[in-house]
């Protein structure tokens, strides 16, 4: 009986040939988009799940309230929250802390690289699941002279050698033991490092600020795992009360601090209010709904071709019936070719997506694979492909099924050309989900666009950034001077971070604050040329100047910053930080200081001009002249060389980093457009299908038309109208959710751009234009036929 089926199946495939190829090009392309787009959410869904024991693993997320009404929510805590947690709750296991991620120049004889790492406590092996292949778990930092690093690392640096014992020169200041080799971190893991160095040493030679108080800052990460994972909400409570009895009372204490699950780490990321406000979980389910769209685009086609091609079945139908055979023997003979067709079509998108998979690997930066000795990666391949094929062949199956023998034998066809109802419908339906799929794209380029190009109050182009390092320092003047020489240099400058890199922070007090006020200012350090060199604009006042001694104990102040304090003339009022008082000489224009996603901050400057002044992340900015950058950089390169020749150049551009920051959305809407192009196409197939159909259907109409003297132009208006109602009904029908969900997704940023009547506009537009071409094509070949073919018969 099986074997009957598929013979009946592969000979109504190759009598329809044209039909279907368009069936299985719209399955192939529908599951090859879906495949590639389960890919990738499967890999962002997998970030952090490797550890065996990861609904243990929880970091301490702290609130901020400030007297303005904000709250902001972070995992900076400070130093004696960690210990003190695992001293006083039982239900915690273990601890670790963790700083912030930074660079360090790593030598080696010959070899000298600046590799990316971290500070942190003996625990975070254990803590963070990390193999080792040197070294011992319960030793692997048993000193602040050790230093653990990854295997690609050892590789590096001793080839084939053991690593276990090698001594590297650190930052060409201090000297580390080897004593731990660890596995390289997976790459969908939150916390990548290449090394990791004893969290003593950060709080001894390398932090700044104060970890042992608990009011003071913490630049530090801290990690809890439980003994039980359904200890979470227990620990919660306790850690308010912990914190509670610490801190300092406070008139309007912020929600304390609470636990933070690794599950979630990647996806649910952003916070408001103190609440999970989304994050990339947003783009995961987005992009499951666009797959599950295109594959419904696709069974719409073939619901349709199958349905409209029914008068070529109907006697095989009748006669099926007379034979003998029941309804449910001819469903399962359609729903099997529907399946047969899904498979066919699923082996076929299985060759594309191995084809494509290194240049989309390259493209999204992962490392994705279809790993088909996994058995639930099998099984979900061939249970997408079972369901696409019962889905699509479900209606058609009982559709034709349905046929009564005694009509379809004596040539009474006209029940045939039923359910014409319902392939109207499933047009309107797949082109109202095409125009979703295309508005939403538009708006999320174009939102892209706007941040990109808006003005962020400072010129980022044309600036090379370069690493400080002690040797630049001690001849920065020199440094300077020689550079400057260059006709391709315009000015040189030190300055605390770049402009988006600004977080220092400060509570300032000036003349008149109220006592509860505790309004939050970044704040960085620069030196006399860093405000000119970065582009900012004055909006009142000066620039810090040689010309005046008192400037060393002066600020220049965003506009932001003036309307927090409240001074109508800011000008020479005096603001307080700690024991630092000083006047303000000037006032700029508002700028991004960290994401542009986020509102201004308020920011304060002050002149730093050494390395304690400026801070640890200070870096050297050097404007250069527009289309000159080659011979900048080679003229940098030599200068630097002379003044600091053992340390290699490290250098980047602010462009560059200001870029950095939509990596994610710009992949993210490339994504979206290439898959918004494959559902187009998919949905122009169909129609392409359905038009055919309907020309070749209505031959012998159009064939005495053409004999009672219609025109060519009215006969192809006429076979037009149908279609392209049905399209406009679709437009009418997506329109509105398309704005509702573009209105949501641009309500999460501050600065958007706002939604016009031409991001519907142009996509319904071009649809309609894409439509009527195809739709014309195959009226104007009908409408040109000779009319003696299609009515010879009659």
């Amino acid at each position: 009986m099986l074997r009957n089926y598929l013979t009946t199946a592969l000979r109504n495939f190759i009598r329809q040939p044209i039909y279907s190829a368009i069936n299985v090009s719209g399955l192939v392309l529908g599951l090859a988009s879906s495949i590639f787009i389960f890919l990738w959410v499967i890999d962002e869904l997998s970030y952090d799940r490797y550890h065996k024991e990861n609904d243990r693993v929880f970091k301490i997320m702290q609130n901020h309230l400030y007297s303005d009404g904000r709250l902001t929510t972070d995992d900076w805590t400070n130093g004696l929250l960690g210990e003190g947690l695992k001293a006083e709750l039982p239900e915690i296991e273990e601890v670790m802390r963790l700083s912030w991620s930074e660079t360090k120049l790593f030598s080696f004889g010959e070899i000298a690289n600046y590799e990316y790492g971290d500070y942190a406590d003996q625990s975070i092996f254990s803590l963070f699941n990390i193999a080792l292949i040197e070294g011992d778990h319960s030793h692997a930092l048993p000193d602040n002279n050790s230093v653990a690093i990854s295997k690609k690392m050892a590789i590096r640096y001793f080839k084939n050698e053991k690593a276990l014992g090698k001594v590297f020169r650190v930052d060409n200041t201090r000297d580390l033991t080897v004593t731990a080799v660890f596995e390289d971190r997976p790459k969908n893991s939150s916390y990548e490092f290449e090394f990791i160095l004893p969290f003593e040493i950060y709080i001894r030679n390398e932090f700044t600020g104060s970890l042992a108080e608990w009011d003071g800052s913490g630049w530090l990460t801290t990690f809890v795992k439980l003994k039980q994972k359904d200890m979470q909400q227990q620990v919660d409570s306790k850690i308010a009360d912990f914190i509670k009895k610490n801190q300092k009372a406070s008139s309007s204490p912020p929600p304390p601090p609470f636990l933070f699950s690794m599950t979630e780490w990647r996806l649910r990321n952003n916070f408001v209010n103190a609440k999970q406000s989304g994050g990339r979980i947003t783009y995961v389910i987005s992009f499951t709904v666009v797959a599950i769209f295109i594959l419904v685009i696709a069974c719409i086609n073939f619901m349709n071709l199958s349905t409209a091609r029914s008068a070529n079945r109907s006697r095989e139908v009748g006669i099926r019936k007379v034979a003998g055979a029941s309804r449910s023997v001819l469903i399962r003979q359609f729903l099997i070719e529907s399946v047969l067709l899904s498979f066919l079509s699923l082996l076929f998108a299985l060759m594309i997506v191995h084809a494509l998979l290194p240049m989309f690997n390259s493209f999204t930066e992962k490392n994705m694979r279809i790993d088909y000795m996994n058995p639930a990666v099998t099984s979900s391949l061939l249970g997408i492909a079972l369901l696409v094929g019962v889905i699509a062949g479900s209606y058609p199956a009982f559709f034709l099924s349905s046929f009564r023998p005694s009509s379809v034998l004596k040539g009474n066809l006209q029940s045939t050309f039923g359910g014409a109802n319902l392939r109207k419908g499933l047009v309107v339906f797949q082109f109202g989900l095409a125009l979703i799929i295309i508005a939403c794209t538009l708006v999320v380029y174009d939102q892209i666009s706007f941040i990109r190009n808006k003005d962020l109050g400072f010129d980022k182009d044309n600036v090379i950034t370069l690493k400080t390092n002690e040797e630049l320092y001690n001849s920065y003047e020199a440094f300077r001077n020689e550079l400057l020489q260059s006709p391709n240099v315009m000015s040189v400058a030190v300055g605390a971070a770049h402009p988006m890199e600004i977080n220092g922070e400060g509570y300032y007090d000036w003349e008149g604050k109220s006592d509860d006020d505790d309004t939050f200012f970044n704040q960085a350090s620069c030196d006399y040329d860093y405000l000119e060199t970065m582009g900012f604009t004055f909006v009142l006042g000066r620039n810090f100047s040689k010309q005046f001694l008192a400037d060393s104990a002066s600020f220049i102040i965003t506009e932001e910053a003036a309307r927090r304090i409240g001074f109508s003339n800011p000008l020479g009022r005096h603001i307080k930080l700690q024991n630092f008082d000083g006047q303000i000489i000037g006032v700029i224009k508002d700028f991004n200081n960290l994401s542009i996603q986020e509102a201004s901050q308020p920011t304060v400057f002050s002149l730093g001009r050494t390395h304690e002044e400026l801070g640890r992340w200070a870096g050297i900015f050097i404007r250069y002249e527009p289309g000159k950058l080659t011979e900048a950089l080679d003229y940098l390169r030599g200068v630097y060389k002379k003044n600091a020749p053992r340390f290699p150049i490290q250098y980047g551009f602010v462009d560059q980093s200001f870029e950095h920051q939509f990596k994610s959305e710009l992949i993210i809407g490339t994504l979206s457009f290439c898959f918004t192009i494959i559902a187009i196409i998919i949905s122009c197939l169909g129609l392409f299908g359905l038009a055919s159909f309907s020309a070749e259907r209505r031959s012998k109409e159009i064939g005495v038309r053409k004999v009672l003297g219609a025109s060519v132009t009215g006969l192809v208006v006429l076979l037009c109208r149908d279609f392209t109602r049905l399209i406009v009904y679709g437009i009418i029908v997506g329109s509105p959710f398309a704005y509702y969900l573009m209105d949501q997704f641009l309500s999460r940023y501050p600065y958007h751009t706002d939604l016009n009547l031409s991001m519907f506009l142009i996509p319904a537009v071009s649809m309609l234009l894409i439509s009527l071409s195809i739709i014309s094509y195959q009226s104007i070949k009908a409408a040109m036929g000779n009319p003696v073919d299609a009515l010879r018969g009659e």
